[in-house]
């Protein structure tokens, strides 16, 4: 009790520090932020002003890895079930609709935003050729004038402009027509982008009419994103997900009969030690029996301040260790390797970030993969994981670098002169580093 409750009082010291909305891509955004500004020959750019530079549309504050490069939109505010015991987001926040007319005035905004920055590189939204001088881009982001919107919406063009995000938690849970209807003013508007994406709970997505998604899919959208997180019953149950395995089934494939791409997120050790194996089984049934085009892999993290970690706290809940999660991977890919589905490691929660390829095509190559780990000593496992969750490591072939491998061995001595637990030590440094 002592370790939960140090790390609990170092979790709320950092819950209070601001973060950026991409937060767990801080360190990558914040090279390319320093990399602009050394790029820029513009001299007193602050003395430059135009009333365009103050436009602002309204982005909320998540989205996947994936769409680290996609403009974001925010069509509803947070989420409208918000109760999983697992999620710390959008808590305390209440769900909202925000109106067509809204958003479609935020679309005018991006729009004029994009004129004003094309015109300033000598383009058009007609002649746009999915790229930005260094030097429009630069000039936009040393103007501390310019909104963080408006500098948004310069570096989503610089990286070529393809896509647009729909947030929040379930953007399609307006009325079917209302969203068409907003697709369609999107590309009419952005004629230049090649996808717009949304996340969308299962239960959404099985409300939809089939002959609704198809035209949702000629109005433009491309891929849906959906957490489904386990396949067992007891399991979506007991972290309150609000849907049942038949449900994440039928809008599953209400997404695929349409032909839209799909990607869908499940989380091992979900089920924690009790529920292990039927977790690992039945979202190998539920996944079998919708083919989704991408399945992602979101390992379990037990966050200070959510119901799941007041029941690990309390002893209701056991989570598995980072050992146990891996090989709940491994049994996962073994139920799914004779189905055609692109698996997806993409996320810094994981441990293994390298177990990517197409079933069952690189079936082995990412048995290799996981093998590799599962043969390393055991201090050499422990060293791995310290390194991995410290941000020391981000493969395992990181252990050869010698100035690495002495940051992990510190953090290792830190975890014992702590006397903390090697799991709970991961879970502070986690706290830290995510």
């Amino acid at each position: 009790m002592q370790n939960v409750r140090f790390i609990t009082q170092k979790w709320a010291f950092f819950k209070g520090c601001a973060l950026p909305a991409h937060w767990w891509l801080k360190p990558a955004f914040a090279n390319m932020y320093i990399g602009i500004l050394e790029s820029s020959s513009m001299q007193d750019s602050d003395k430059i002003i135009s009333p365009a530079f103050t436009l602002s549309h309204e982005r909320g504050p998540i989205r996947p890895p994936s769409e680290s490069s996609s403009l974001l939109l925010r069509v509803s505010r947070n989420c409208p079930w918000n109760r999983c015991s697992f999620c710390p987001v959008y808590k305390g926040a209440g769900f909202g609709k925000r109106p067509l007319h809204e958003v479609k005035s935020d679309i005018k905004v991006i729009h004029d935003s994009v004129s004003f920055i094309l015109n300033n590189d000598e383009k058009t939204t007609h002649t746009y050729d999915g790229t930005l001088s260094p030097e429009t881009l630069s000039a936009f982001f040393k103007n501390r004038n310019c909104s963080n919107s408006f500098r948004a919406v310069a570096l989503w063009l610089s990286q070529g402009a393809d896509a647009v995000f729909l947030q929040d938690a379930d953007p399609l849970a307006a009325p079917p027509d209302e969203s068409i209807e907003l697709v369609r003013h999107l590309r009419k508007h952005l004629p230049f982008v090649k996808r717009i994406t949304a996340y969308a709970r299962s239960r959404t997505m099985a409300a939809w009419k089939p002959e609704k998604l198809v035209e949702l899919k000629q109005a433009g959208v491309t891929r849906i994103h959906s957490g489904i997180e386990s396949g067992n019953a007891h399991v979506l149950k007991e972290v309150c997900k609000g849907v049942t395995p038949d449900i994440q089934i039928k809008g599953g494939r209400n997404v695929r009969a349409t032909g839209l791409e799909q990607s869908l997120y499940v989380m091992p050790g979900l089920g924690g030690r009790r529920f292990s194996s039927s977790h690992v089984r039945d979202t190998a049934e539920v996944i079998e029996a919708i083919r989704p085009t991408f399945l992602r892999l979101r390992s379990l993290f037990v966050i200070p301040g959510t119901e799941l970690f007041s029941r690990a706290e309390s002893g209701t809940f056991t989570p598995l260790d980072e050992i146990e999660t891996v090989n709940e991977i491994k049994k996962l890919l073994e139920k799914l390797k004779g189905c055609r589905i692109r698996i997806e490691s993409d996320h810094t929660a994981n441990l293994l970030e390298n177990i990517n390829g197409r079933l069952p095509d690189d079936y082995r190559l990412m048995r290799e993969r996981i093998d590799e780990f599962e043969q390393l000593s055991g201090p050499e496992k422990e060293l791995f994981i310290i390194g991995k969750r410290a941000g020391v490591f981000r493969a395992i072939s990181d252990m050869n670098h010698p100035q690495r491998r002495m940051i992990a061995d510190a953090h290792l001595r830190k975890m014992k002169h702590m006397k903390l637990t090697c799991a709970n030590y991961i879970r502070l440094n986690s706290a830290l580093h995510l």
